[in-house]
């Protein structure tokens, strides 16, 4: 093997955005993608490659499992007032993309 590749999160990109809000000590979720990004990177080398793909909601089927962004959409129905994203959006990809 020469290369790999970690299907990350970009969730972990909020951990670089504000630092000064250590999302990481506070969420699981995006610590253990951070440290997922370190460990793997920490085998890049000349002779060995490694790319993290920090992937947002996933749209398609997955066989047997409920898709990961009806949880989602069933969060943000049972939140009170308004659900706002940074910026004013999210993003999503299909699996299709995801392959490409």
């Amino acid at each position: 093997m020469r290369r790999a590749v970690v299907y990350g999160s970009y969730f972990a990109y909020f951990e670089r955005l504000w630092p000064q809000m250590r999302f990481a000590d506070k969420h699981p979720y995006i610590r253990s993608r951070r440290d997922q990004e370190r460990m793997a990177l920490s085998f890049a080398s000349d002779d060995f490659s490694v790319g993290v793909l920090e992937l947002p909601y996933i749209f398609g089927t997955q066989p047997g499992r409920k898709p990961v962004w009806v949880f989602l959409v069933e969060a943000i129905r049972g939140m009170k007032g308004a659900t706002l994203y940074p910026k004013g959006g999210t993003t999503m990809v299909t699996v299709r993309q995801v392959a490409q």
